[in-house]
């Protein structure tokens, strides 16, 4: 199959005059732009759905968790063919009214609703969390206890990367001679190879979950595997976490390459959101002493972060013209945003200020970091028993820092030198801070660090 540039002529309809590719998958438009009848590019079936849901808030007989039967399918359906940007200003405006209508949130379908509407209509004043949905994600996560948070978060990241293999096992279904399309879509079957690592408490909740190893990306039957076992894990998806799953993905175009760039940067953001959660765990165990916990909680975070190479293989398949595109629509929308990534920096090591702005707002740490309670710990416990939390850390260190000169590589690839959607220098400020390491105190002398950050210091 023949595969053509953004430039070519588009045939999908576009109020803003932007012509798609006429193609399928990698480089091309998604399925559900493809595919989408013509009522579902018009807003007429969406507005009367909100319309007659919306009806119902109004009815005082109505009982509670009616945001189970919110048409979200419907505006899904309309926002997912067109992109979030060319949405109906109709529509978007009704979505707007409606978020202001709600009353507050009684269940936990409620709060899903009401954390994400406001994704609906951010298209001039959109962040890097309204572009995730991620206030939704978060919540969610938070609706069953501080018990189930991790677990929650575990189960929300399989969801997301099941839905990215699937998405792009369809799109290799309908184009199986695009050889671009058949690497990515081997690149999502390996990365869901990769759940019990990048996801290991969503054994809690489903049970029994194996995969076999993934098939060579020139076998026949790829499309067919990969649905499979993207589908084996969404039928076992608890169904109010894949319900916002399905819910968050609000691309602001048609491109499939931005359904993916979407699903990754999600994923992206639930590990260091978990990573955080180990950090912050971690300190508070050395902090009275329980060496255990911490080296068990910064193992933990190991893990994680060493599996994140996986994700950047399906990241690394967005052309440099594609990215393009999507960039010149996420303007402001910008991952030094990521209040998780700069938390857990922040809760690493203490460091000077990073830059915010009314775009990055300020992050702080109320507690001692990990190193700060290391050093407190050090100096009252014998040293064997600290030595493989010292480990742990030179170890996630190390993983930390290679994380981000692949997002610095990845990016020097997709985009050049030119000025990050944050407003930062770009593939230049990535690369500077990819040298910045996680925990100063390994890499000083040992006369400053200590005999066990000497050890450890092998990085």
């Amino acid at each position: 199959m023949k595969e053509h540039s953004l430039t070519a002529p588009g045939r999908l309809p576009d109020p803003a005059g932007q012509a798609w590719p006429p193609h399928v998958g990698v480089g091309g438009v998604s399925l559900r732009g493809a595919r989408t009848a013509p009522h579902g590019h018009s807003p007429a079936r969406a507005l009367n759905r909100v319309a007659e849901w919306a009806d119902a808030l109004d009815d005082p007989a109505t009982p509670s968790g009616t945001a189970r039967d919110f048409p979200f399918g419907e505006v899904l359906e309309h926002y997912q063919a067109l992109g979030r940007a060319h949405a109906s200003p109709e529509l978007v405006s009704c979505l707007r009214a409606l978020y202001r209508r709600l009353p507050p949130a009684r269940s936990a379908e409620e709060a899903v609703l009401a954390d994400w509407l406001p994704s609906t209509f951010d298209q001039h004043d959109g962040d890097y969390d309204s572009y995730l949905a991620a206030p939704m994600l978060e919540r969610l996560a938070a609706a069953e206890g501080p018990e189930e948070v991790d677990t929650v978060l575990d189960v929300e990241l399989l969801a997301l990367l099941a839905d990215l293999a699937r998405t792009e096992g369809e799109a290799l279904a309908e184009s199986a001679d695009s050889r671009r399309q058949r690497q990515r879509t081997h690149a999502a079957l390996q990365a869901l190879t990769h759940w019990p690592e990048l996801a290991p408490r969503a054994r809690l909740r489903l049970a029994g979950l194996s995969l076999p190893p993934p098939v060579p990306r020139d076998d026949p039957s790829l499309a067919s595997v990969t649905l499979d076992r993207a589908w084996k894990i969404l039928d076992e998806t608890p169904e109010l976490v894949r319900r916002a799953a399905e819910a968050s993905l609000l691309p602001t175009t048609p491109l499939h390459d931005e359904v993916m760039f979407i699903r990754s940067v999600q994923l992206f953001e639930i590990v260091y959101r978990q990573v955080l959660r180990c950090l912050e765990r971690a300190a508070a165990a050395l902090s009275v002493r329980d060496t255990a916990t911490a080296g068990a909680e910064l193992g933990d975070a190991v893990r994680r972060v060493e599996s994140t190479p996986s994700l950047f293989r399906v990241l690394t398949t967005m052309s440099r013209e594609s990215f393009a595109v999507i960039r010149a629509y996420t303007d402001g929308r910008s991952a030094i945003q990521s209040r998780a990534y700069r938390l857990v920096e922040r809760t690493g090591a203490p460091r000077p200020p990073g830059p915010f702005s009314d775009r990055i707002p300020k992050v702080e740490v109320t507690g001692p970091t990990v190193q700060e309670a290391y050093v407190s710990c050090a100096a009252a416990v014998d040293g064997t028993a600290l030595r493989h939390v010292a480990e742990a850390m030179a170890r996630l260190d190390r993983g930390w820092r290679a994380m981000k000169r692949t997002h610095w590589g990845i990016t020097l690839k997709i985009i050049g030198n030119v000025t990050g959607t944050g407003g930062t220098p770009g593939a230049d400020y990535l690369r500077t801070t990819a040298a910045i390491p996680l925990f100063p105190l390994l890499h000083e002398p040992q006369e400053r660090s200590g005999a066990h950050a000497e050890e450890a210091s092998d990085v």
